[in-house]
């Protein structure tokens, strides 16, 4: 498994760019986000942005690549990334 971490100021983009078809992405967990679509979590989350504006760079973004050979569930990455979630 390689972990890539970016910080950044935007939702849009990040949100865009991991929803987009072509990559035929799923949420596969979240935690107190009552959306699941592009536009709904960009609302959600610029709301809860406007909260502290005093934060420059409120989005952190981090991706878990897995080798094809891994063959791992849907469920096993919803885990895996919880437990990198609570160490990170």
């Amino acid at each position: 498994m390689l972990g890539k971490t970016k910080i950044g100021c935007g939702f849009k983009g990040v949100i865009y760019y991991n929803l987009q078809k072509a990559k035929d992405s799923e949420i596969l967990f979240s935690n107190g986000l009552a959306s699941n679509d592009m536009k709904g979590l960009i609302m959600e989350f610029e709301t809860i942005r406007g909260e502290n504006p005093n934060i420059s760079k409120p989005v952190w973004h981090t991706s878990l690549s897995f080798a094809k050979e891994d063959n791992i569930s849907n469920d096993k990455m919803a885990e895996i990334a919880q437990k990198f979630m609570e160490k990170a």
